[in-house]
């Protein structure tokens, strides 16, 4: 028998690197939580996670980073308990949206190795951005992204859909217009079938709702 549409969307986030599925659970925990839903988690060179957080520009943060500061983006916040008398170049990032300049300059600061990016964000993202300082050239940080197929699409339709709800008219929203209206395309149906605010109301985990989802991300 032919597997269903939502059959696929669980069998696909069970088979997600771990890495990238907390980082989605944690922008899913932002989303609900009413701040911007991006989450980054960091990895060891073994694949050990041993860093995450998510942004907490406007909710409280009970561990370590910034509360309701315009800078405590999620890899701000993750970077922020590395140990600041060793290099980090081992570490990878994986965030679910492209990073800002904030962010990229967090990464370079902390010494990790590379960042890669699950969303490319039209508005702020920055992955293009070169820093020729001798400190950004001792050790160029590798940004890599998006990260192809659904949980890309995902990653991005949890930040847009939120915009698209509570400033549809702002620049966030214009600047994907823009430059990446397919993901507007996606994000608008999403907000349109009312599944994440549903999702919210009745504080389901993301591997519950992922599968409802699953029609508008592939």
């Amino acid at each position: 028998m032919a597997m269903t549409l939502a059959s696929k969307g669980k069998k696909a986030w069970e088979a997600l690197d771990a890495p990238w599925r907390l980082a989605l659970e944690l922008a899913w925990e932002a989303y609900r939580s009413g701040t911007m839903p991006e989450a980054a988690v960091v990895v060891d060179g073994r694949n050990r996670i041993v860093g995450r957080a998510r942004n907490h520009v406007f909710d409280d943060n009970g561990t370590v980073g910034l509360s309701r500061s315009v800078l405590s983006h999620a890899v701000v916040n993750a970077l922020a308990s590395l140990d600041a008398y060793e290099r980090h170049e081992d570490l990878t990032v994986y965030a679910t949206l492209e990073p800002c300049a904030l962010c990229l300059g967090a990464a370079s600061a902390a010494t990790v190795g590379a960042v890669r990016f699950a969303a490319p964000d039209a508005y702020s993202g920055s992955a293009g951005l070169t820093v020729l300082s001798p400190h950004a050239l001792r050790r160029p940080l590798v940004v890599e992204g998006p990260l192809p197929g659904p949980f890309g699409v995902l990653a991005g339709v949890l930040n847009l859909e939120l915009y698209l709800r509570v400033n549809p008219d702002g620049h966030v929203v214009a600047a994907h217009r823009q430059y990446d209206p397919e993901l507007l395309a996606r994000a608008e149906a999403v907000r349109d079938s009312g599944l994440l605010t549903a999702a919210k109301a009745k504080s389901l985990p993301l591997a519950g709702v992922v599968h409802r989802l699953w029609k508008h991300l592939v």
